[in-house]
């Protein structure tokens, strides 16, 4: 039987973007994929996934009734994302082969890859991670098919245990025992058997370009940022950003709540305790923030960047009442009220307002502010309204004392272009995200940039009258910003604040579900709804508003905020 189908390729492509074409009942993606060009030896030429009328799969799936393909190569946010499943996948069999009984813990991003560890070694050597690479490329260039298993729940243990070993088995069980699917997805390559949180390349074969680098006492897995070579960007070291993870990651173990299944256990055990602590967390760090300003002679400017949703502005209330508390007095400045205006936004590639670029802020006016208020001249600071997408004056009135500091909160906020007038001797300098600690299981991550996502969906829908939709839209030019204008920045500062609260996915969770049943199955921004949507069935909803403080950084996007 012939079908038809509508196909589209990425639009950076020479080629025709949107086709018809005929092709016989259950035609794989891959052929069709291989038809049109695909080179998985050139990343220029790689189709790595597709949506099948919205929905993410696999090159693997066959086509079997008529539909729209939409082909998605390096370029693409869950085309990367399939890519590096697909790496850490082959890395877990190629030790599993190489060194058998020891487990791969892949703990969290790190220089545009993803940094992990093996279990019973104190540290990796050169010759470890040489093995290791090495059965890696021979997975590759054996061109295994990657076969995506359908086991029923209550078999999935036993038949994971069969294929590889008791502790492999027992790092899943905790996680899939509590899993309300049946039956469960598993993928195998070459014997190896896994549960991971989305579709893989088709083959082994089609995974052809990673480095791996030794980072003491783990490594780091590099994989494609993108279509053009160089694909993979030079590794660069990042210790603040490292040490800001280990230690939340020392303290999730440390209370036994390091993956999902064992969050979901605690928060059952008992939610109070876990919120309080985790709440604590973050007061002490802020204090002990406030006390190293305080001690800093001359300290001028606090300035307070990091990604979208990473809670900048419930942060910096915070920071400065505890700068109170310490003799100072300052002042805060939202870089969000020296918006140019959203008609004054420039455009993006594809001809959109791009809102995360430097340029929609009015760096002239944030400078001459800043001068005046280092001269001891007062200034009105603007107000953004974000109802109407135009900046408005305000009354309100700012002078310092000479020993008084300001806080300057804004994505761009560590920009020097916005903080040339004042010298870096003078300044204190903060990056702020939310760096989660917390896995699915020991090989499968959650992104932090999934969390950050649904607080702002969250957040956004509360106050800005936003549908998810339109969110979810706006994501990929939020994360090309993050990349260009907010990421850089963040080892060139004096302190990581990790905003993460180890609870908050369980919190946000029935905020997020609710707005994501609105997208509509026709939506562009479907794929992206059904992840977020996944990784929500992981965990489970914890209803306890009454127990988060008011001054929790949470309250910044479900509310209930004293800041607000």
């Amino acid at each position: 039987m012939l079908i038809r189908i509508s196909v589209s390729l990425p639009t950076a492509r020479p080629q025709q973007t949107t086709q018809v074409l005929t092709v016989a009942h259950g035609t794989t993606l891959a052929e069709i994929s291989a038809r049109l060009g695909s080179n998985p030896r050139d990343p220029r030429r790689h189709l790595v996934a597709a949506y099948m009328d919205n929905r993410l799969c696999s090159l693997a799936e066959p086509v079997v009734q008529p539909c729209h393909v939409e082909f998605l190569d390096l370029a693409a946010m869950d085309g990367r994302r399939v890519y590096q499943r697909t790496l850490i996948f082959l890395l877990c069999a190629a030790v599993w082969r190489t060194f058998p009984e020891k487990q791969v813990f892949i703990r969290h991003s790190l220089s545009n890859g993803v940094y992990g560890e093996i279990s019973g070694r104190a540290a990796l050597s050169d010759e470890d991670l040489q093995h290791i690479d090495a059965a890696m490329r021979a997975l590759i260039d054996q061109n295994h098919v990657i076969q995506t298993l359908t086991v029923p729940r209550d078999d999935a243990i036993k038949f994971i245990q069969k294929k590889t070993s008791p502790s492999h088995a027992a790092s899943l069980r905790p996680l899939l025992t509590q899993l309300d699917d049946e039956p469960v997805t598993l993928h195998e390559v070459d014997g190896f058997v896994d549960y991971l949180d989305g579709p893989t390349l088709p083959t082994s074969g089609h995974a052809a370009f990673f480095r791996l680098h030794l980072h003491p006492p783990g490594f780091v897995l590099q994989t494609p940022e993108k279509a053009e070579p160089p694909g993979i960007p030079p590794f660069v070291r990042q210790p603040r950003l490292t040490q800001a993870f280990r230690t939340a990651r020392n303290w999730a173990a440390e209370v036994r709540a390091a993956c999902v299944a064992a969050l979901n256990e605690r928060l059952a055990e008992n939610a109070s305790a876990i919120i309080q602590r985790a709440e604590t967390v973050h007061a002490e760090h802020i204090a002990r923030i406030a006390e190293r300003i305080a001690a800093a002679p001359g300290c001028r400017l606090i300035a307070i960047a990091g990604p979208s949703a990473s809670g900048k502005t419930t942060f910096s209330r915070r920071l400065a009442d505890q700068l109170e508390a310490n003799g100072l007095r300052p002042h805060i400045l939202h870089l969000d009220d020296y918006f140019r205006g959203r008609d004054k936004a420039p455009l993006d590639e594809n001809g959109d307002r791009d809102f995360e670029h430097i340029e929609v802020v009015d760096h002239e006016l944030v400078n001459d502010h800043l001068s005046r208020l280092m001269r001891g001249e007062p200034i009105a600071p603007p107000t953004y309204n974000f109802a109407t997408g135009r900046r408005e004056p305000s009354q309100r009135l700012i002078q310092l004392d000479p020993d008084q500091p300001v806080i300057m909160e804004g994505i761009h906020a560590l920009n020097d272009r916005l903080t040339g007038p004042i010298p870096k001797t003078r300044q204190f300098r903060i990056y702020i995200s939310a760096l989660t600690p917390v896995t699915l299981h020991d090989r499968v991550r959650i992104h932090t940039t999934d969390i950050r996502l649904i607080r702002r969906m969250v957040r956004d829908a509360r106050t800005r009258g936003h549908r998810a939709e339109e969110t979810l839209a706006r994501w990929p030019s939020v994360r090309r910003g993050e990349k260009r204008f907010v990421f850089p920045f963040q080892e060139d500062v004096d302190v990581i604040f990790n905003s993460a609260l180890l609870y908050e996915i369980a919190v946000l969770k029935p905020f997020a579900e609710k707005l994501l049943e609105e997208v509509s199955a026709r939506s562009s921004a479907r794929p992206l709804a059904d992840r977020l949507r996944t990784l929500c069935n992981h965990v489970d909803a914890l209803i306890a508003e009454h127990l988060i403080p008011p001054q929790s950084i949470l309250r910044e996007f479900i509310g209930g905020s004293c800041y607000a």
